[in-house]
């Protein structure tokens, strides 16, 4: 017993045959952009499957705005980082309460 009908089945199998279409994966990681399965944000092809589904889903008036909106969040994160006043990526988080270090051992 199948959870899609027969329709459903054939409609999603002319989806993925039609070659107009592309689908946008990380074979590594078995991320799909879309599916069910989350990226693994340490693999650039992950990255890269996510935002350009992003891009690819952004109608394409406002696909400058939102470029622009990436590229200022990108240019930020990285003045933060090299000002100090951002972690380290991918590393867990030190929290503080006064000057006493709490709740995270330290593992970087």
């Amino acid at each position: 017993m199948s959870i899609l009908s027969k329709k459903d089945q054939e409609q999603l199998i002319s989806e993925a045959m039609d070659p107009t279409k592309v689908t946008l994966t990380c074979g590594t990681h078995t991320y799909a952009y879309g599916g069910k399965t989350s990226p693994n944000f340490k693999c650039k092809r992950c990255l890269f499957t996510m935002f350009m589904g992003l891009i690819a889903n952004t109608p394409p008036d406002k696909r400058k705005e939102q470029m622009e909106m990436l590229e200022f969040t990108i240019h930020e994160l990285i003045e933060a980082k090299k000002s100090g006043k951002m972690q380290d990526f991918f590393k867990h988080p030190e929290v503080y309460v006064g000057d006493k270090r709490v709740g995270v051992p330290k593992v970087n």
